[in-house]
Formats: structure tokens, sequence, C-alpha cells
């Protein structure tokens, strides 16, 4: 262990040890307090073993009332002592540069006072000490109340306090109430009492006794059942422009120190609302928590007190995101020191009846983060050692924000292999499309392949042209591509090459998964998965897309309107994505034609004529498949009407049919394998189809 690590390490332990001594202290004079209470109750009658107690008074109660017993001087030197014995431990601390001791700061960040000292001690006594739980039961001459009551705490609270001093009573009694700070940062529970009154219990709260005790110094994480799920956020080592902007103008508005919700409305996750708001709470000298609560490691709803605590006692501000449920927000924000700001971020504004009296609402629209912020990002996250151009290929190739490219630069290491991570709902509707080989190895039509280069030059130059030049503002923000032909002409093949070619993962959408047969159903599952796909910087492939994309019908009965319905949303929400889409379909007739309108590039893939089918017979066999030299690729080629799925087909197969022999691919396996495939297709070979240079039968091999 080095010397800042063992230094730090001592100083923890001499905080955790004056921490305890410090609540020792408390202890023993709550155990004193105790015993007076005890002998007080005596002495003025209110303690009686009699079985009928309740169902009458007592002369010496009611004299005790009329006429309160004097303070004893003994007594009071005593609680003096130990009082002394406090300030002390208080004093060596402060001597020492730590002013952590848990009790002087609860005391301070809540504003408490001695009687509610007074119950905190209490509670913690009955936590950690059961012989407490035995006096609080004699004192309050009940077995069954082990946990210090409303009463007893107001019994030790008032012992200086004469009958006559009704303010002073008045003012304790107060000091318990709902919106009090005891209950309203969940440092105590109350009981179970419908009505809070005199016998209602007083318990720790969940989370309470590891900060009391000095074991847990993170605020934030002394409360196991939420502390998954709030994190610190760190300001952005560089804003770009827009967010600079926005920045300087909330940092104007906050900075005289006005009860405010900061509403981040943005368009998709993770567009820089995170590094705004930290960088805003930063200039103003605040930390900025996070908490999420959709998070998958929340065990409940959390309250808002118990929030607030965490909050107050991190002395930070607050940062809701992912569309949280904000009815708690305001009471969460009328519970911060004044001037602290809390920061909702989501697609929606926040609702202004929701803001607590004297608070106000600020409203921030941030734009999605384009591809020249992205890449501002991963400038000053990557390390100095990172190749030339990084930068602009990871922004590029993925849209991650911020938080998403930190997260993987954390998960990579200095691999700087960095490909994101799928999210569960990308994995549940799509699935992963692999393309082994280069653009070179397509076989299309000149006309073809002139389009597939316009759709590469938009996924590589789209940022200068939508950005630089203007036309973001003109057309939708997704590349939409249609990709037609019959089946086998290599639509999903280019799909991938184009993907990996532009630097993108392409997902296979499973249409299966996807569309349900209940109203509103498949509108949610694609909001889900898009909204995954832009989180990554996944493309995305519609394979048989004219199922889902299908032409609207006239409307005549309620299924038709919901399908319809179904249909304009598919259309919107797909207009909005940002990043490829590639639509593949045998039936290009069959799409609407408002989809249609939104192709930004549409690929024919036709049936292969003979010149191109030699082509692809020619690579139809890899170099270190063994092969007779008297294959006539000219022949298949002329002879053999076969998409180019139907080539691979039949090369695999004559492949299989020669390995079983242990001999070289022949002419003949070529043809069966031919003929199988044509049959596949409900064509029947001729006898002149399967012979070959007329030398070759259809169905004989060639011996082994």
């Amino acid at each position: 262990m080095d010397g800042a690590a063992s230094a730090t390490t001592t100083a923890r332990t001499t905080s955790r040890t004056a921490a305890l001594a410090h609540l020792e202290a408390h202890m023993d004079l709550l155990r004193l307090r105790m015993a007076r209470q005890v002998a007080l109750l005596r002495a003025t009658g209110r303690f009686v073993e009699d079985p009928f107690r309740g169902l009458y008074v007592g002369a010496a109660q009611a004299e005790a009332i009329l006429d309160p017993l004097d303070a004893d001087p003994v007594a009071q030197a005593e609680l003096a002592g130990f009082d002394a014995r406090i300030a002390g431990i208080e004093a060596a601390m402060a001597c020492m540069g730590d002013t952590g001791l848990p009790l002087v700061h609860l005391a301070t960040t809540f504003g408490l006072g001695a009687g509610e000292m007074t119950a905190l001690v209490a509670a913690t006594a009955a936590e950690i000490d059961p012989g407490f739980a035995t006096l609080f039961s004699y004192a309050q001459n009940d077995a069954s109340r082990t946990w210090p009551t409303l009463g007893l705490i107001l019994e030790l609270g008032n012992e200086a306090c004469t009958g006559a001093d009704l303010e002073a009573r008045a003012a304790l009694r107060c000091r318990f109430g709902p919106e009090a700070p005891l209950l309203r940062f969940a440092l105590l529970e109350a009981g179970d009492d419908q009505a809070f009154g005199l016998s209602t219990p007083l318990r720790l709260a969940p989370g309470m006794l590891p900060w009391i005790l000095g074991s847990s110094a993170d605020a934030a994480a002394m409360d196991p059942d939420f502390a998954v799920a709030l994190h610190l956020l760190k300001p952005l080592p560089r804003l770009w422009p827009v967010l600079e902007d926005e920045a300087k103008r909330l940092f104007a508005a906050l900075v005289d120190g006005a009860p405010t919700l900061v509403s981040l409305i943005v368009p998709r996750p993770d567009c820089g609302a995170e590094g705004l708001a930290a960088t805003v709470a930063h200039r103003l000298g605040w930390p900025l928590l996070a908490f999420d609560p959709h998070h998958p490691g929340l065990c409940a709803p959390v309250a808002a007190s118990r929030l607030g605590r965490a909050l107050r006692l991190s002395d930070a501000a607050l940062f809701l995101s992912g569309d949280a449920p904000v009815s708690d927000a305001p009471r969460i924000a009328a519970g911060l020191r004044p001037g602290c700001p809390v920061f909702l971020c989501g697609t929606e504004p926040v609702d202004q009846r929701l803001l607590p009296p004297g608070a106000r609402l600020l409203e921030c629209r941030l734009p999605a983060a384009g591809i020249r912020e992205r890449q501002a990002v991963w400038s000053a996250l990557l390390p100095a050692s990172a190749p030339d151009g990084m930068a602009h290929r990871l922004a590029a190739s993925t849209r991650l924000g911020p938080l998403g490219a930190a997260r993987e630069l954390q998960r990579h290491g200095r691999s700087l292999d960095i490909r994101p991570t799928p999210g569960p709902a990308l994995l549940r509707f799509g699935q992963s499309v692999k393309a082994e080989g280069t653009l070179d190895d397509l076989v299309l039509p000149d006309e073809s392949r002139a389009d597939l280069e316009i759709l590469l030059r938009a996924l590589t130059h789209g940022s200068r042209v939508h950005d630089d030049w203007g036309f973001r503002s003109s057309g939708p923000r997704a590349t939409l591509a249609l990709f037609n032909g019959a089946s086998g002409t290599g639509k999903t093949f280019a799909a991938g090459l184009v993907a990996a070619t532009a630097g993108l993962s392409l997902y296979r959408v499973d249409l299966s998964a996807l569309v349900s047969k209940y109203i509103g159903e498949t509108e949610k599952q694609l909001e889900t998965l898009l909204t995954a796909a832009e989180e990554v910087g996944a493309a995305l492939l519609f394979d048989e897309g004219d199922a889902l994309f299908g032409k609207r019908s006239e409307v005549k009965d309620a299924r038709d309107r919901y399908a319809n319905q179904e249909v304009a949303f598919l259309l919107q929400r797909i207009e909005a994505f940002d990043g490829l889409i590639v639509l593949t379909t045998n039936l290009s007739a069959h799409i609407d034609s408002a989809f249609l309108r939104r192709i930004a590039v549409a690929v024919h893939f036709p049936m292969p004529d003979a010149a191109l089918r030699r082509r692809l017979w020619a690579r139809a066999l890899p170099e270190a498949a063994p092969r007779d030299d008297a294959i006539d690729w000219r022949a298949l080629a002329e002879r053999f009407e076969l998409s180019g799925g139907g080539i691979r087909n039949a090369a695999l197969g004559a492949a299989y049919a020669a390995a079983g022999d242990d001999r070289p691919i022949a002419m003949a396996d070529l043809v069966q394998s031919v003929a199988r495939e044509l049959r596949k297709g409900g064509r029947m070979p001729s006898r002149t189809d399967v012979k070959t240079n007329g030398a070759i039968p259809a169905f004989r091999r060639p011996s082994a």
C-alpha cells in the first residue's frame, strides 16, 4: 500500500473511532437522562405497578402537574459533565481538521436542535444496545414499547421546561411534525399509526445506522436501496457551441440562488444533457448526482425524502434522467439547500403545475449531437496514443454521446477496439449480420453498383451535406435505402457490405418478434428498437419489409383503420431515425407510396444475365477447393438461369458430393447440384440442359 492510501485509511479509522466515541458519550448522556426520567415518574406518581393503572389518576400525579418539581442541582452538574465530554470530542476533532462527526454533521446540515438530537440518539441506541430497549419499555411502563415514542422524547426534551413555558413545549412538539427535518428527510420514521401522536414510536430510517456509526462516509452509498442508481456526474472536458451557449444562459439565470427546476428536453438519450447540467452545477459550486429511477438494480421505488436526505448530506444538486416520474421532484427541490437546482431530463417538458411555491421552471431544448459534436467528445476522451482519425471514424460509425462514449472506453480499456455494445432491446428484436468480403465481391450491373456508391457517399459524407451545406432542415434525418430484387440476388449480402464499409454494425430485424397482434404494441416495440439502435449507432435491415410497410388500404372496418394508423406511425418514426435503414423486398409494388417517397437510394438487384452468371460461377468455388480442370464455366453460365444465391448453393452442394467421394469437384457434380436448385424453384431441367458439351450425362458421377 502506498503512502497516500495508507494515510487515507488511517484518517478513516480515526474518524470512525471518534464517531463511535462521540456516539457513546451521547448514549451515556441519554442513559443518565433516562434514569432521571424514571425517578421523576416515580416521584410524581406516574409510574405505579398497579393492575388498574390507567383507570384512575393518582393525587401525586395531579399535584406534580400543578406544582412541578424543581431541577436537581446535583443532576444538573452530572449533565453538564457529559456535555463537556461531548464538547471535548468535538473540539479535538476540529483541531485535527476533521469536522465530519456524523451527529454533528446531521445537526448542522438539517438544523437539528437538542430535542431532535435526543430522538436521533435514542433511536440509534435502540438499534445497537438491547439494554436501551428494556429501558424504553420500563420508562414507558409497557413491555411492547421497545422503541422511544414521541411522548418519551418530549419528556426528555422538556426536562428544562416548566409547566408555564408553553412556548418552548409547543416549539419542540412542532419539530417532530411530518414537514420537520427528522421525518421530511427520512432521518427517523414514525410507526405504523395512522394518527401521528404522543404514542407513535420513532425508529431510525433505513440507511441511517451506517452513517451515524461512521462506517459509510458516502451519503449516496449509505442507502443500499438506491445507491446503485445514484452516481456523480462530471463536467464535459469541452462543450460544443450549442451546449456552451445554453450553459451560459442557465448559469446567468441560476446564479441568483432562487429555487429552480431546469427542464432539459432532448430528442433522444445521451445528447449531452448530463454534461451540460454537470458543467452548470460545477460553475455554481455544486457537485451533481444523477439518479435513474428505472435502473434495473433498484429493489423498490425510492421515496423522495430519502433521496433528498442523500442530496443534503452530499451537499449536491440532482439530475433526474430517462423521463423519470417527476411528481416528487418539486418536493426534493424544496428540500435542497438554497440555490441548489434540480435538473430534469426527458423528451417531454415538465408540467408547471408540479412546481412548489416560490420555485421557477427553466426550459432548455437540446438538439441531437451531430457528427462534429460526437467527434469533439471522442477527441476529448481518447488517449493521446489513439491513431489519427480514430475520433472521426468513431463519430461517423456510432451515435454515442458523452456517456455512451465514456462507457465504451471504460469497457474496452487500452485495446481501443471500440464496438458499441448493443442493448437488450436491440438483441431482442434483431440479429447481427456479419458480411465477409468487400464491395468488389458484389456482382451487379453497373447501374446498381452506381446506386450503391451513392448510398455509401450518403453515409460517409452525410454530415458535410446536412450540417455544413444546410440540408439538415430540408429533409429527414434517416438514410433510407430500398433494395429490390428477386430472392438470392444479393440484397442482404450487399446491405452487410455497405454497413461494414461505412463502419456500422448491421442488425436484421426479426419481424416475428416485432409485429404484435395487439393494437399499439407494434408501434411501442418499434420505438424501443429504433431508440436502442440509435444509442449505439447501429444500422437496421428489414428483410421482406413489405410485410411491415405495405400499402394502406381503404377503411372498411376498425381493423383497416388501426392498420393504417400503424403504417402512418412507422413512416413518421423511421423518418426521424438517425442512421441507416435498409428495406429489402421482391414486391416493391406492395410498398406504401409514402415510404417510397422517403427513400434516399433505391437499388435494383436483377436476375443476373449470362455474363454476370459467369463471373458468379468463377467466384463460387474458393481457391482452396480442389476442382477438375474439365469444368466448363461458360456452359454453366449460359445454360442455367440461376440467381447468385442459387449459384452459391449449387457450388456448395457439388462440394459436398465430391468431398463424400474424396475427389475433386467435377462438372457432373455441379450439373447435378444445379438440377436440384432448378427443381427447388419449380423448374424441371430438360435432358439437353443436363448434358454439358454432349459428353457428361446428368446423373452419372465419375468414379473415385
